[in-house]
């Protein structure tokens, strides 16, 4: 089966803020008990079963309305898809293969690509810091960009901020710019986060890492992605544009 984290991609409709991989992977556990030693005598019925009973056991607790999700053991298979409640518990419509789902936080494995990409096109280097690339945050100037992606640079989460957390709630369909996110975690005298060491996980970090992204490329990041990753991707990775320099371990 997939890793939790791409349960929590592809399989969770929700009402609240709870969190979304505990639930995926709950759910992958519970699914996984339903296997048999006998791959081809389990069918997508017996799965939908399992997530059904979830779904009603869980939905009120967990703030959960419906689970899509993707069972693999490779070639030849068997492939099994699963599908079950609705996108939401107030007039939703039920889950399908076409179901759209904000996918949070795996933008931030889109940022680590764009970012490997534009290395390999000698655009940036990973060793750069933020202060070669935005000089108005003096205060992680000395950050380079690999720390930033790897979640060691020390720089403090925006999302801890406890009036952004009451805005989520009270304003849950306000946009912010990545400006504006930046401000709930730069040093001030309004904002005073605790500081970490060693891998710390901070939002923070991918912000700054896609507006490097586009300064770089000279680019909005929408526009990198098209490139890149999404229309143009396969053919851009494909003819080479991104292949590494020999000086590169890959």
């Amino acid at each position: 089966m997939r890793a939790c984290g791409d349960w929590a991609f592809l399989g969770r409709f929700g009402s609240g803020l709870p969190s979304v991989a505990t639930a995926a992977c709950t759910a992958a556990a519970l699914m996984a008990t339903a296997w048999s030693t006998d791959a081809q005598a389990v069918s997508a019925k017996d799965f939908e079963e399992v997530v059904d009973t979830y779904i009603t056991e869980r939905k009120d607790p967990e703030h959960i309305t419906g689970v899509s999700a993707y069972i693999s053991l490779g070639a030849p298979g068997p492939a099994i898809e699963i599908f079950a409640g609705e996108t939401s518990d107030t007039n939703g419509v039920p889950i399908s293969g076409d179901t759209l789902f904000q996918i949070g936080s795996n933008t931030k494995g889109f940022t680590g690509a764009l970012i490997l990409a534009l290395e390999a096109e000698g655009k940036l280097s990973m060793d750069q810091t933020v202060g070669d690339w935005l000089p108005q945050y003096p205060a992680w100037k000395d950050v380079t960009i690999k720390r930033l992606l790897n979640m060691t640079s020390g720089i403090p989460t925006y999302s801890e901020r406890i009036p952004l957390s009451r805005l989520w709630v009270t304003q849950p369909n306000r946009h912010y710019t990545p400006q504006a996110l930046l401000d709930y975690a730069y040093p001030s005298k309004m904002t005073k986060l605790p500081p970490n060491s060693g891998y710390f996980y901070s939002n923070t970090n991918y912000i700054l890492a896609s507006m490097i992204a586009e300064k770089a490329a000279g680019r909005p990041y929408k526009q990198l992605l098209e490139e890149k990753l999404v229309d143009g991707g396969a053919k851009y990775w494909a003819s080479g544009a991104a292949a590494y320099c020999s000086c590169v371990a890959v």
